[in-house]
């Protein structure tokens, strides 16, 4: 079986935040909770498009106590306005979106690019940081070329990760469209509970915010990346 995974868009306002302010704060906030991020800005130009945009994919994944932990289920693109209206713009892209092999990767699912580019790279001897890296620079970079915009760095956070940075800020408010009840949302065993949430104003910690981004049986793909988009 495989387990479904969650981006933690709350990564998008922070990284927002650091590229807006230009402090090192929210980049210390990211590596202290475990993120992993290849844009470093330390001072200087922000890089940006020719719009003035700052292009960013996001990625989320499982943790290593998960099957399946390094398929990115959940995958978005940040377009950050750091200086004219300081805003950012995300846009949900289908895990199940076909790619055809190009000069490094082979063909697949979008979801699977990174695992299989970074399986690659372990396998001709790159240590496990390196390829991390790399496969997730590649991936952007085909992301970019696809979509037609440039790709200035990538984010990736697992569950803890995104459990613990919701927990950090107290929660978060959300507004729940509709009643969930889904009753195959994945443990930590491999098997089945149910996890439900009644509609209206809910005040959620990091567990919950979770499985509120991560539920998808009681709804669709299409539902579950709005509800990752409503966690900003």
């Amino acid at each position: 079986m495989m387990l479904k995974r969650v981006l933690f868009i709350l990564i998008a306002v922070l990284f927002a935040l650091f590229l807006i302010a230009g402090t090192a704060k929210a980049l210390v906030g990211l590596k202290a909770l475990g993120f992993r991020t290849l844009v470093s800005v330390t001072g200087g130009e922000v890089p940006h498009d020719d719009a003035g945009f700052t292009n960013i994919l996001l990625f989320g994944q499982g943790d290593s106590s998960h099957d399946g932990k390094d398929l990115t289920d959940t995958i978005m693109v940040a377009s950050i306005d750091p200086t004219k209206t300081q805003s950012v713009v995300v846009v949900s892209l289908p895990r199940d979106l076909y790619f055809l092999a190009t000069d490094k990767m082979g063909k697949g699912r979008i979801n699977s690019l990174y695992r299989d580019y970074k399986g690659y790279l372990r396998g001709k001897g790159m240590e496990a940081p390196e390829a991390s890296k790399e496969a997730m620079r590649e991936v952007a970079t085909e992301i970019g070329r696809t979509l037609g915009i440039p790709m200035h760095g990538g984010i990736k956070v697992d569950f803890e990760g995104f459990v613990d940075a919701v927990d950090v800020i107290g929660g978060i408010d959300v507004t729940v469209p509709e009643d969930i009840v889904d009753t195959e949302y994945p443990d930590e065993n491999y098997g089945f509970e149910t996890f439900t949430l009644s509609s209206g104003p809910q005040h959620l910690d990091g567990t919950i915010a979770l499985k509120y981004a991560r539920s998808r049986h009681s709804s669709s793909d299409f539902s579950r990346s709005a509800r990752q988009q409503q966690i900003i």
